[in-house]
């Protein structure tokens, strides 16, 4: 695989006012994405002192942080508005590869605006996935989209 720039790595909001679409999150410097894999312990006196665990078994967790600029975008003001109601949001993440992880329900779990006295107003943002993520290869059709929901 080709390496990717950091900057096509991007964070999309979806914005249903006008003409609905995903919007990027304006200003954002960093960006990144992890999964979390809760292990299930099996171990039992038959383990001889190591660990076992459950294959396929636990939660797993998408977590997205993005920090930049604050701009007055839209995605931007969906994402705050978003954490002081305490709602969830629609939003999707894309790397260089083309590679798009969508998620219909994402709670913020933490947003942060920051500023110092000689310099640009800046944001920080968590968000947690709150249902089955999407994952779409090199940005292909429907037909290529794997559903990653662990209870299914």
């Amino acid at each position: 695989m080709a390496a990717s720039k950091g900057r096509d790595l991007l964070l999309k909001i979806w914005d249903a006012s006008g003409t609905p679409a995903y919007k990027s999150l304006g200003g954002t410097t960093e960006c990144s994405i992890s999964i979390g894999n809760e292990q299930v312990d099996v171990t039992n006196k038959f383990s001889n002192g190591n660990r076992e665990s459950l294959e396929g078994a636990g939660t797993t967790t998408w977590s997205i942080s993005a920090s930049g600029w604050t701009d007055d975008t839209a995605a931007y003001n969906i994402v705050k508005l978003a954490a002081h109601a305490n709602t969830q949001i629609k939003a999707e993440i894309v790397n260089g590869a083309g590679d798009v992880i969508e998620c219909l329900k994402w709670d913020v779990t933490s947003f942060e605006d920051s500023g110092g006295f000689n310099d640009a107003e800046a944001f920080s943002i968590s968000l947690e996935s709150a249902t089955s993520v999407t994952f779409t290869p090199n940005g292909g059709s429907a037909s290529t989209r794997a559903i990653i929901d662990p209870d299914a």
